[in-house]
């Protein structure tokens, strides 16, 4: 399976898109999603489609609310790092398959195994998927579209707030900040006691995605 990169910048929409897509990180100023009509800055926890079939989206909001469904309109806030592949349906199925796929278990910090592993393999990007249990997860949102900071961070400490491991799965990217500083992130979907939620997890060395097992 081949997958390139295929970023959209501020005001762009997915009518400028051709071909299949798969994003899991960035954000919308606006969107539609099952019909909602979403006027509001929202997290991209997944995009996949294509203009022919339709896209389909999950979409978190400053609450951390999730919205799920087929995805009739938006506008892009700050970026969607998304990436254009040669095959139809399911991405994480066709990605199980393609050859180049690597799977890991982990048991430890994510982010750090991340980059270990990049190291270990000396792979500069990598487009990431995981599945899981967490037993520390943050979480954050935001409400600003245009201005992304701590005052405009909305954040959910699930594990901390339901004493409890939290479910997780999402899709995130591993890039090189100016070709130099290594950038592990991840968007994607918790849930537990019945709470099925969404929003940017922070990976960074302060608020880490802690054991997460495939």
């Amino acid at each position: 399976m081949e997958i390139k990169p295929h970023p959209f910048k501020r005001g762009d929409t997915l009518d400028q898109f051709d071909g299949h897509l798969l994003g899991g990180i960035g954000g919308f100023s606006s969107a539609c999603v099952s019909g909602h009509a979403l006027q509001e800055p929202l997290e991209v926890v997944l995009v996949q489609g294509s203009r022919a079939g339709g896209f389909h989206a999950r979409l978190g909001d400053a609450h951390h609310h999730l919205y799920e469904g087929r995805l009739t309109k938006e506008k892009v806030s700050f970026t969607l790092e998304a990436f254009h592949t040669d095959k139809a349906g399911d991405p994480l199925f066709n990605l199980s398959k393609a050859s180049q796929t690597l799977k890991f278990s982990v048991k430890q910090n994510l982010r750090n195994f991340i980059w270990e592993t990049a190291q270990k393999l000396n792979l500069r990007g990598a487009l990431l998927y995981a599945r899981g249990v967490a037993t520390e997860l943050h979480v954050y949102g935001h409400t600003d579209p245009f201005h992304l900071n701590d005052k405009t961070k909305t954040f959910d400490h699930p594990t901390a707030r339901l004493k409890k491991n939290v479910g997780i799965e999402g899709w995130g990217n591993l890039s090189f900040v100016d070709g130099q500083s290594p950038f592990v992130h991840m968007h994607g979907v918790y849930e537990a006691n019945g709470e099925r939620k969404g929003g940017h997890f922070i990976m960074d060395d302060a608020l880490s995605l802690l054991s997460p097992k495939r």
